[in-house]
């Protein structure tokens, strides 16, 4: 009964992160591509442009930084959930 609770939390918590994923997509899709690409994100420079893109960026990064913590989260929970027995203790 365990099991079928964790697989259904793992289900349900993998959906809201696709949805999440979505949705800061949809916001803002060209900085959401930038923070994908690796060497973009090392090499990213804030303009000296408008306060209003300054705040839209800072929110959006924030929000990019929430997905990559809820991702890892969820990674985390189902290593541990399907390792063996002896690596938990």
């Amino acid at each position: 009964m365990m099991k079928g609770i964790i697989r259904l939390f793992l289900i349900l918590a993998t959906s809201l992160i696709l949805v999440f994923f979505y949705c800061l997509f949809r916001t803002n899709p060209q900085l959401t591509l930038d923070y994908l690409n690796f060497a973009k994100t090392i090499l990213f420079k804030r303009s000296g442009g408008k306060s209003k893109y300054v705040a839209h960026h800072l929110q959006c990064q924030l929000l990019f930084y929430l997905f990559c913590s809820l991702l890892a989260s969820l990674a985390l929970i189902t290593a541990l959930h399907f390792s063996p027995e002896d690596c938990r203790s």
